[in-house]
């Protein structure tokens, strides 16, 4: 029982990591929309990657790790077969595979993009913003995912 404290200390720890991760990538990207310079814009979305590695990785492999040995550590109370548990789980695979397959690519391409830009010393370019408009859908997919997240991890429903 001791050993669980420190343990949910973690597993929250996990979770803030990972919502500051995907708050910060958020908020990037919507100021790139808002500017006009390949350079500020390639910054920002710099920074948006850095997020993602510093903080949304280490803050879901934390959540997850932390959240398994929690269960192990129950006793029998939660099991890794109680709907909510396994709901999380799902849940943090989805946002991993929208993190790998629709943020990592798109982001890295606008990126390349800003990139070239200011290597050519060029203005930024429909192009560029249609790129980083069109992460929108699975931003909101994000944001779902972590809202069922936190709603499960809260509410413990079932």
């Amino acid at each position: 029982m001791a050993f669980q404290q420190p343990l949910l200390l973690l597993h929250l720890m996990g979770m803030m990591l990972l919502v500051a991760g995907v708050g910060v990538s958020i908020s990037c990207k919507a100021a790139a929309l808002r500017s006009s310079s390949p350079r500020v814009i390639h910054e920002l979305l710099q920074t948006a990657a850095r997020s993602v590695r510093l903080l949304l990785m280490p803050g879901s492999y934390l959540l997850l790790f932390a959240g398994i040995w929690l269960v192990g550590e129950s006793h029998g109370r939660y099991s890794m077969t109680d709907l909510w548990i396994a709901g999380a789980i799902a849940a943090w695979i989805a946002l991993a595979v929208v993190e790998i397959r629709l943020h990592a690519p798109r982001g890295r391409a606008a990126r390349e993009l800003a990139l070239a830009l200011v290597a050519d010393d060029a203005a930024a370019s429909g192009e560029l913003s249609d790129l980083i408009r069109s992460g929108r859908l699975a931003t909101a997919l994000d944001v779902v995912l972590l809202v069922l997240m936190v709603t499960l991890m809260v509410f413990k429903p079932g």
